[in-house]
């Protein structure tokens, strides 16, 4: 079958004049109505009618994309309507059951209230703009018959590097604050009522050993300096521990006794640059 061309959403019989469209008599009947009433002849008037009706019912539903529910219908499994500006799918098969209040025959497609659209509406001039982006708001996760539209652990509330110390609005950054479930809901659900702080911290990945968002304590990495028998050594040593991590080597030769000296520490520490560690906060 051939996709269709655009509609030119012209309504038949839109422009006729005073007495030429009248309301068909019997929508149900149909035109078995004429036999009883118009020697089985429609008339012009009753023709006008019956198109402009179906003209206007495809209209509606070509304006508002999904129809309205009606008490008046039956609607089988897996259909969709709007009520009260939301998108609601049916569960079973069902009449007459209000989607807002009977959970056991629909659910709710949308979390929020965009115009009946997952996006927010702006205005330009006079015109409507309907754009999506991060202002779309799940608070719960959308489903489906129980299958969620989003991941579990959707990458929305995933950690990012940020280059000042003022997180964009919407975040905050992660430096061990106390959260609750009312005010970030799915913050609580990852991380519990305490952000991870990540302040002077250095990210290392996680093994089949070690599991994401684990702490490990950190190891201060010296280098030692000082006198073995008259002459200058060094050696890379823990300075927590006293532990040596490599053998010493000679640093240089000297008759000069350096006893003396006893030992220097200096913290080895890579190049590096600071950024904050924020997280979207909702």
């Amino acid at each position: 079958m051939i996709i269709q061309k655009k509609p030119d959403y012209l309504i038949f019989a839109d422009s006729a004049k005073k007495g030429e469209v009248t309301d068909f008599p019997d929508v149900s009947r149909g035109w078995g109505i004429t036999i009883d009433q118009t020697a089985s002849k429609p008339p012009l008037e009753w023709m006008n009618g019956a198109f402009n009706r179906i003209d206007k019912n495809m209209l509606y539903l070509l304006q508002q994309g999904v129809p309205e529910w009606s008490e008046l219908v039956t609607y089988p499994e897996n259909a969709i309507i709007k009520y009260n500006g939301a998108l609601y799918i049916a569960i079973v098969k069902n009449d007459n059951a209000q989607p807002s209040s009977d959970t056991s025959k629909w659910q709710r497609l949308q979390a929020d209230y965009f115009n009946a659209l997952p996006a927010q509406k702006i205005m330009n001039g006079s015109d409507p703009i309907y754009e999506v982006g991060d202002q779309v708001n799940f608070k719960n996760r959308p489903t489906v018959n129980g299958i969620p539209l989003l991941l579990a652990d959707d990458t929305r509330f995933a950690p990012m590097l940020w280059h000042s110390n003022i997180p964009p609005a919407g975040f905050i950054c992660m430096w061990g604050q106390i959260i609750t479930k009312s005010s970030s809901p799915r913050l609580f659900e990852i991380y519990g009522n305490i952000l991870p702080d990540a302040r002077e911290q250095v990210l290392k990945f996680s093994s089949e050993t070690r599991q994401p968002l684990t702490l490990e304590a950190g190891t201060q990495i010296s280098e030692w300096v000082g006198s073995i028998n008259g002459e200058l050594w060094t050696g890379l040593i823990n300075a927590d521990t006293g532990l040596d991590f490599y053998e010493y080597q000679r640093y240089s030769s000297s008759n000069v006794e350096y006893t003396k000296l006893g030992s220097i520490y200096k913290k080895i520490r890579v190049p590096n640059i600071a950024f904050n560690l924020i997280v979207r906060y909702e």
